[in-house]
């Protein structure tokens, strides 16, 4: 199992006041390696501290969260900072490429911690043409289109060739088109590079394209099956 999260709980708030709010209770959730899973439920409902977790973003006040059977919640500052640079890549609904840099500057930038990564260049040139952007590499955020910018963004999430791809709302700021075109990109990396991809989305038509689909409620996390 790539990454397993066993009875997490985690609230907001001291418990004694009126602002206290149990956002996950007691859920479990496995991740293998080249899964696919969507996460569904309303807004508020703890989806994305869902992922924080998942990615070491956050701690939980209860439980356990196993990546190949090490518990991460145990690591030190240094040793979260190596997790999350090598074994996890994020993708947000906003792209957040800082605006000074060009496109291939930007997909290299996870890779300035680590001083073996002498094979980096030759990664971005593989995933910015795997992904359409190899005429775009010099351009400055602001010369890209949405789309463009959100596909940049998720090849800054894999240049570092993560085991899992955690993305929140990816689509959340695209038209329909460019949702579906990103979509295709997430999944054949996921399929070609058995990177595990867990998705949260709004969307039932995009998680239905994924292995399997949970919905968050009331601070439970249940499996949906259809």
């Amino acid at each position: 199992m790539l990454l397993q999260l066993k009875h997490i709980s985690r609230a907001y708030g001291k418990k004694e006041s009126e602002t206290y709010q149990v956002v996950l209770n007691d859920i479990s959730l496995d991740i293998e390696k080249g899964q696919s899973i969507a996460v569904t439920g309303p807004s508020g409902s703890g989806k994305t501290t869902l992922l924080n977790l998942a990615g070491s973003l956050d701690k939980p006040d209860q439980g356990q969260v196993l990546y190949l059977d090490q518990d991460i919640t145990r690591l030190t500052g240094r040793e979260l900072e190596q997790f999350r640079n090598k074994a996890v890549g994020f993708v947000f609904q906003q792209h957040h490429l800082l605006p000074q840099f060009t496109l291939l500057e930007n997909v290299l930038l996870p890779t300035l911690p680590n001083r073996n990564a002498g094979g980096a260049g030759d990664r971005a040139e593989e995933l910015i043409k795997r992904t359409g952007l190899w005429d775009h590499r010099d351009k400055k955020p602001r010369e890209l289109s949405g789309g463009e910018s959100q596909r940049a963004a998720v090849v800054r999430a894999l240049i570092n060739n993560p085991a899992m791809l955690l993305a929140d709302e990816p689509t959340g700021s695209l038209d329909y088109e460019n949702s579906n075109q990103l979509f295709d990109m997430l999944l054949e990396f996921n399929r070609t590079d058995e990177v595990a991809l867990v998705v949260v989305t709004h969307s039932p038509e995009l998680a239905r394209r994924m292995d399997t689909i949970y919905r968050l409620k009331s601070g439970k996390l249940d499996m949906i099956t259809e």
